[in-house]
């Protein structure tokens, strides 16, 4: 199971990836569109990741507040407090994330 779903705009992607990567470094283990497999649900597998997941980080820019996939991420990760807010594209600071066991 993942530690961390990133949600962000397609096109700001290499904000995403560059974030994806910085975490893995860590030890986390990230899920991201990247790992969707071709003919899944993507509502129903994003919303199963962000049930499980221990943040999910929202990458906000211009183009994702007017993503409908983007809003209602944050929204469900929200309920669950644990929506974590970065910014694009500005360069974003990873804060520390606990580690959860395995």
């Amino acid at each position: 199971m993942p530690d961390v779903f990133i949600s962000y705009s397609r096109k700001d992607r290499p904000v995403a990836e560059a974030m994806a990567t910085q975490l893995g470094k860590l030890g986390l283990d990230v899920w991201w569109d990247r790992d969707l497999l071709a003919g899944e649900d993507y509502r129903k597998k994003t919303a199963g990741i962000i049930s499980q997941v221990a943040v999910t980080i929202v990458i906000w820019s211009r183009r994702s507040v007017d993503s409908e996939w983007v809003v209602c991420e944050a929204s469900a990760a929200r309920g669950r407090k644990i929506l974590l807010p970065g910014r694009a594209p500005h360069r974003l600071h990873l804060p520390r994330l606990p580690r959860r066991p395995r």
